[in-house]
């Protein structure tokens, strides 16, 4: 649904939104596209913004953001700020502070030159490169998150993260690339 849809919407009363554009349950990261237009429209409407932030998003890394943040930046802190440099710092903690409100903190965006960065970035990393990181004992020093089953990270549990990698990165490239060709902002919340 595009912004000039959702004005229509905009006269009904809605309680601000305090969930960003997720519902699930335990610690997610998704995103949203929208153009630079509809995104300046957005700032100065904050009931069509609720409304567009409530719609479906269109990628979600799931629990595995925790996961990817480390594999492509080797940085597994979370309570520094800022976490890292771009661009691989932008793809899961990065981007600017908008006024909308998530779960954790607020909504950020990225540029659509931001986007295009990351997104060349991305392209020059191999799925390869980043299994080879993924071990129980690296998980387990770096505490990623989601801990495992017993608050570790065992084999079987990093298996099904590597296989769970293979479908979810080159997806994540995918969207980086789409959004960087149609010139698109990123919309980043954690919820």
């Amino acid at each position: 649904m595009r912004i000039a849809d959702l004005q229509d919407y905009a006269t009904m009363e809605l309680p601000l939104l305090k969930q960003g554009m997720c519902r699930n349950m335990g610690i997610t990261v998704h995103y949203k596209t929208i153009t630079p237009e509809d995104f300046e429209r957005l700032q100065s409407d904050p009931k069509t913004a609720n409304l567009f932030l409530l719609e479906e998003s269109i990628f979600s890394l799931e629990k595995s953001w925790h996961v990817i943040h480390y594999l492509l930046t080797d940085h597994f802190e979370l309570e520094k700020k800022p976490f890292t440099d771009p661009p691989f710092g932008s793809v899961v903690m990065g981007g600017t502070p908008t006024q909308f409100e998530c779960s954790f903190e607020v909504v950020r965006y990225l540029t659509p030159e931001e986007v295009s960065i990351t997104s060349e970035a991305l392209n020059k990393i191999s799925l390869e490169t980043l299994e080879a990181k993924c071990t129980a004992d690296n998980f387990n020093d770096a505490e990623i998150y989601p801990l495992g089953r017993s608050g570790r990270w065992d084999e079987e549990e990093i298996e099904g993260e590597i296989r769970f990698l293979r479908i979810l990165y080159p997806s994540l490239v995918s969207f980086f690339q789409e959004a960087a060709s149609d010139g698109d902002v990123i919309l980043i919340a954690c919820d």
